[in-house]
């Protein structure tokens, strides 16, 4: 009996291979594909190195520090949603419609959110016309 077993997907479709013990190749009975064991493994072991170094390269930017520098964060300020929890980050320009708690450490991540995508999410997404 064998000890592990790998499943593998078809490069060409994604559809599953199976082990043809005829020819000694893996199948795709969705496309047809035939490929030998070492060519899909060599494949698969191609991928794994890739996505090893972009985790390495995603843990390496993630522990360089700070997102944005102080100049950046002068006029910031970071709140937390009673409502969600979010921290939100916002500037001086930014209102909200009811009272959030004041987070106690400076923000660490930029934010793509728009002062009316905040006073929406604030609001529940109520545009505020009744």
């Amino acid at each position: 009996m064998a000890e592990n077993t790998t499943n593998y997907q078809c490069p060409a479709c994604t559809g599953p291979l199976r082990f043809d013990s005829a020819s000694g190749k893996l199948c795709c009975d969705y496309c047809g594909s035939t490929y030998d064991v070492a060519q899909v493994e060599a494949l698969y072991g191609e991928k794994q190195a890739q996505a090893d170094k972009a985790a390495e390269a995603a843990e390496k930017a993630a522990s360089s520090g700070p997102v944005w520098g102080e100049m950046e964060t002068g006029n910031l300020s970071s709140r937390i949603c009673t409502s969600c929890g979010a921290e939100l980050v916002c500037g001086p320009e930014t209102a909200a419609t009811t009272p959030t708690a004041p987070s106690t450490t400076p923000p660490t991540t930029p934010s793509t959110s728009e002062p009316s995508t905040t006073e929406a999410s604030e609001n529940g997404g109520d545009s505020g016309g009744e």
